[in-house]
């Protein structure tokens, strides 16, 4: 992993990303792209939990190796986001594919490192998680922890104002027929 940046940098960074005041489907990749590049990271995911099935996240903004990849689903299970889920930031400094060998997304990223955080919901449902990966050694760091953690809960918010739009849309259209 590359130096830390000082965090009066980091912080200002982090605003910028999130200052958006009309938020578009492209918040959570720019947000993926902006928190790869203030904490030096190989790969960001910003994920939701499906809605139809707990068991499975779906991609909302994924950056891997300096570009920004298509979403999509994958398992939770016997990953470190299923320990996420759980409302429980997980860090796993080194050696996270041997922690959870049946993990094929990190096999494919070739990660050695994982910091995970949950985003929390208004009513405190867990409604996903925003991880970073590196390939290599990811030794804790309150800053990193603070920034996924101020970045979880806007991307909540985000979700919370996805949801409350999509139900005042389809209230919409019933009045309409």
């Amino acid at each position: 992993m590359a130096p830390p940046l000082a965090s009066e940098q980091v912080f200002r960074e982090l605003a910028d990303g999130l200052a958006l005041d009309n938020p578009t489907d492209s918040f959570f990749s720019e947000l993926a792209v902006c928190l790869a590049r203030i904490l030096r990271v190989d790969h960001v995911i910003v994920a939701c939990i499906d809605p139809s099935d707990n068991t499975m996240a779906r991609t909302l903004g994924l950056w891997s190796r300096g570009r920004l990849l298509h979403n999509f689903s994958y398992p939770l299970a016997a990953s470190p986001c299923e320990r996420v889920i759980r409302n429980e930031p997980c860090h796993y400094p080194e050696k996270v594919c041997a922690l959870f060998p049946d993990d094929d997304l990190l096999a494919d990223l070739a990660a050695e490192s994982y910091l995970g955080m949950p985003i929390i919901g208004r009513s405190g449902e867990t409604l996903g998680l925003i991880a970073v990966l590196d390939t290599e050694p990811l030794w804790s760091s309150d800053i990193a922890r603070e920034v996924l953690r101020i970045a979880a809960m806007r991307v909540g918010a985000e979700l919370c104002r996805q949801r409350i739009m999509t139900a005042v849309e389809e209230s919409e259209r019933r009045l309409d027929t």
